[in-house]
């Protein structure tokens, strides 16, 4: 009769299956781990998922400081886009303590950071006293709030952070800036990382936080291949109001119009002056139009409040501003005020049921002073707005302009197009000159040159 070996068999198979379910478990554990952390790991820890010592997940900070209870580690932390994240952001912080811009013990806040990865950096490396802010919220790291609307009393926070782009993605741009100068302490530090890469849109950042000093600017490398680079900026707050008021005092004033370098050079990449007399000028001018290089299509515009478009002299709705700017301006997909100056009442009955415009039914040579610093009863524009001026004043160009300069206004636009008045050739007869304006074409084009000496990108308009 032959031995019989079944159970021996049976405990040997159960055996080997749980050695094969615990070398399964390990290699996965492995594989897991290296994967998303890209390290090895502590025994003891098992550490599936490392947390700051300073995070405990149980507890969440509601916005007034109050805590509550968290049940379980969000799923986001554990994914591999979140661990890069904190890994960036934590070499960032680091140099940033490296320059005595950030410390441990200061209080932090991080702006419009929908995960909070910044957050968790920063607790990481020991800065405690660290929350985030976004629409949603995020817990326990990041509180519902917005950058322009911000759930915190004034003058709180030494250090500012508002990184992934978010000032450009602000909707109300001077909200934001406000908001963000309110909660940060005299003397604190805001640190913004941005895509500009023209001087134009980076004064014009500068220009936005007004309450600020410019530490240092430089470029880093970006998170990932969608964003190779990012230009970080450090400003810091002023401490007292008279170093604030010295800064506001080298603004605009009248007869005081100082234009940066950098706008002059953009200047210089305009389109050139049409030097000869044309013949034809009704063709020569409106040809030119094709070639004029505006503003836009140059620089960003992503930094400014409050876009802005004057028609000076607009005539009808579909004249120059349905015809011309807002079919063919290169607007960056910026919403713009947009103001008709037109004293002919022949004209205002086009303007009543035009929602997106507003009409000034008065001469701008009238009251010019008014064009500019006070536009329909509204805040006066600023040199952080953009400004574009479409002028056709019918020959009081020459008077007007002059005035612009003594008031120092002219330093307010950005971009002007001016129809320039002379006594051109008639198209209906050869030979012929127009009777209605006493300047010549030689001084309108002194006009233009030294408008354009003088730091306004000026166009030749039709």
């Amino acid at each position: 009769m032959e031995p019989n070996f079944g159970k021996p068999s049976f405990l040997r198979n159960i055996l080997v299956r749980l050695f094969l379910f615990c070398v399964f478990v390990i290699a996965l554990r492995s594989a897991y781990v290296v994967t998303i952390r890209g390290e090895s790991c502590d025994v003891a820890d098992f550490c599936f998922f490392a947390l700051p010592a300073n995070i405990d997940v149980g507890e969440v900070v509601t916005k007034s400081g109050a805590i509550s209870k968290q049940k379980k580690i969000p799923d986001l932390w554990a994914t591999g886009g979140f661990q890069k994240s904190v890994q960036f952001y934590s070499s960032v912080f680091q140099d940033l303590m490296s320059e005595a811009v950030l410390s441990p013990n200061f209080k932090t806040l991080c702006v419009d950071t929908p995960t909070g990865a910044d957050v968790f950096a920063l607790r990481e490396l020991g800065v405690e006293d660290s929350i985030g802010i976004s629409r949603k919220g995020f817990k326990p790291l990041v509180v519902p709030g917005q950058g322009l609307k911000q759930p915190f009393s004034d003058s709180i926070f030494d250090f500012v952070f508002c990184g992934g782009g978010a000032v450009e993605k602000s909707t109300k741009l001077a909200d934001f800036a406000a908001e963000t100068q309110r909660t940060m302490r005299p003397d604190g530090f805001l640190v913004v990382h941005t895509l500009a890469n023209d001087t134009y849109s980076f004064e014009s950042l500068l220009g936005l936080f007004n309450s600020c000093k410019l530490v240092r600017s430089r470029d880093i490398d970006g998170l990932n291949y969608k964003l190779p680079f990012i230009r970080e900026v450090v400003l810091q707050k002023f401490g007292g109001q008279e170093e604030f008021m010295e800064k506001k005092s080298r603004g605009v004033s009248a007869e005081k119009c100082s234009v940066p370098s950098y706008k002059k050079d953009l200047i210089k990449k305009a389109e050139a002056l049409i030097e000869e007399e044309p013949l034809k000028p009704w063709i020569t001018l409106k040809r030119n139009a094709q070639k004029i290089k505006y503003l836009a299509s140059m620089v960003d515009l992503s930094f400014k409040p409050r876009y802005v478009y004057v028609d000076v002299g607009a005539r009808s709705y579909g004249s120059s501003i349905v015809s011309w700017f807002k079919k063919q301006y290169p607007k960056q997909n910026k919403t713009f005020e947009i103001y008709a100056i037109e004293a002919d009442k022949t004209f205002h009955g086009d303007y009543k049921l035009k929602k997106g415009v507003t009409l000034l039914p008065y001469a701008a040579w009238v009251r010019n002073e008014s064009l500019f610093f006070e536009i329909n009863g509204r805040e006066s524009v600023t040199e952080s707005d953009y400004v574009v001026i479409k002028m056709d004043v019918e020959g009081t160009e020459f008077e007007l302009i002059p005035r612009l300069f003594k008031t120092g206004a002219i330093c307010l636009i950005d971009e002007l197009f001016l129809e320039c008045h002379y006594n051109r050739w008639q198209k209906c007869c050869p030979g012929e000159r127009s009777a209605k304006y006493e300047r010549t074409y030689r001084q309108c084009l002194d006009l233009f040159t030294s408008l354009r000496k003088n730091g306004v990108l000026v166009h030749q308009w039709w």
